[in-house]
């Protein structure tokens, strides 16, 4: 059922054939054994807010200089990894910075003007 070629390319691949117990035809059973992904990463998007945010650049342009002769997939690829680390610093800052105001704001509330 498979070429010589076919199996060179998929490797946890196999084929068995079945026993049909009310059938004169015999099923045949695909098995793919995927290799299983240890650290599952959900996929890189990029948000045109941080355009807004004065030091997107650096953080860019660091990623991109990352490492020495490497192709523009691993380069983009750094971008990527440094942007996510930036963004997730931030998004934290941003959290204690509202949390910060909010306990300002109970402070207040209830509160008269004099």
């Amino acid at each position: 059922m498979a070429k010589p070629r076919w199996i060179e390319l998929f490797l946890n691949v196999s084929l068995t054939n079945l026993l049909a117990s009310h059938s004169d035809h015999s099923p045949i059973l695909l098995s793919c054994d995927l290799p299983q992904r240890s650290n599952y990463r959900r996929k890189f998007r990029f948000e045109n807010s941080w355009l807004q945010e004065l030091d997107v650049d650096e953080v860019v342009h660091a990623g991109w200089l990352q490492g020495e002769n490497i192709e523009v997939e691993g380069r983009l690829s750094n971008c990527a990894d440094n942007l996510e680390v930036w963004i997730r610093n931030m998004r934290r800052n941003m959290k204690d910075e509202i949390n910060r105001h909010r306990v300002i704001m109970e402070m207040f509330r209830g509160g008269n003007d004099q």
